[in-house]
């Protein structure tokens, strides 16, 4: 995810203002905390992680996003989830910022959370499925390592 405000107007309030039924008060009051950078950089911190979990369990943006709620560590490299204000243990959150202005969030959780079609894929394929124990390596590219 790049960190920067899409679209033309690059009013922050505004940007906040379309997505205020996106994230929680506690989340909000997380991210419209520090200058103008740290808001926005926190934001997509956030926004990641519940892309992650709603691409994980399949539902998509049908998915009522304040359902979920997410608590970073200090360092924001994990997170753990409140999932309708109950802290799930079942889930883990990693969080990577392979450049300065990008996030990636990854979540682990059981393939039995999946639902629909989506479900009888990852449930009834160990091969799309890591062990929890089993973390996938990243290798770290710049730019230059893509370019021909």
């Amino acid at each position: 995810m790049n960190v920067a405000i899409p679209g033309r107007d690059k009013n922050i309030d505004n940007f906040f203002h379309t997505l205020r039924d996106c994230f929680t008060s506690n989340e909000w009051n997380i991210i419209k905390s520090g200058s103008d950078d740290e808001k926005l950089r926190m934001f997509f911190i956030h926004w990641t992680l519940k892309e992650a979990y709603i691409k994980a369990i399949g539902i998509g943006l049908g998915f009522d996003l304040q359902r979920c709620e997410f608590q970073l560590s200090e360092d924001k490299s994990t997170a753990n989830i409140l999932i309708d204000g109950a802290l799930s243990l079942e889930w883990e959150f990693e969080i990577h910022y392979p450049m300065n202005d990008h996030i990636i969030a990854i979540a682990y959780g059981p393939p039995s959370r999946a639902v629909g079609g989506y479900a009888d894929i990852v449930v009834n394929n160990e091969d799309v499925v890591p062990n929890n124990e089993e973390r996938v390596e990243f290798d770290m590219l710049k730019e230059d390592d893509l370019i021909l």
